[in-house]
């Protein structure tokens, strides 16, 4: 069961779980790996976590469609799939539960499509609802409130049976009535 201490349930919690394990460095202010992090994949962690903060850079520097394509193309990528579940989660909790406002411009949408096999692979592996909150985001921003709908309800059935009083099930009740 879940530790909803743990924060992994609540949308600012997050970034705070993403930063807590890629802290901002003394000087750069963005995002840097942990002292001793151990991540076991094909791309050593110093290079997902030089991506990251690559990205966000350019984000920063006010090119967000260039940003954008990073995303997707770090999403689409063999590298970024063969890392922990855990590890890409908090990738993509980073990019998708990011504020924004306005009309997302289509680099955005592309985005959140590349997310949305990533997010598919952990739903079938894992049956997280958190990944199924995650993939009907992306199909919401995406105008696939169809698709959103079924994997709300579908994330809200397991969480139910898991933890009916937690944020994650208020949560996914409020997105699925707003579909």
């Amino acid at each position: 069961m879940r530790s909803e201490a743990a924060g992994r349930d609540t949308p600012g919690a997050a970034r705070s779980a993403f930063l807590t394990r890629f802290p901002p460095g003394p000087s750069d202010g963005v995002i840097s790996p942990p002292n001793g992090a151990n991540i076991s994949s094909d791309m050593p962690a110093e290079e997902l976590v030089s991506e990251v903060k690559e990205i966000v850079a350019v984000a920063k520097g006010g090119d967000a469609d260039g940003a954008n394509a990073r995303w997707s193309a770090l999403f689409a990528s063999e590298p970024f799939a063969a890392y922990p579940p855990e590890d890409q989660r908090q990738v993509l909790k980073f990019v998708i539960l990011a504020k924004r406002s306005g009309m997302p411009p289509a680099s955005l949408l592309a985005v959140h499509q590349s997310a949305k096999a990533p997010l598919e692979k952990l739903v079938a592996a894992f049956q997280e609802p958190v990944d199924y909150e995650l993939l009907g985001l992306c199909h919401l921003i995406l105008e696939e409130n169809m698709a959103a709908s079924a994997i709300f309800r579908t994330a809200l059935e397991v969480e139910r049976g898991r933890n009916p009083a937690s944020d994650l099930c208020g949560r996914l009740m409020k997105h699925a009535s707003s579909v």
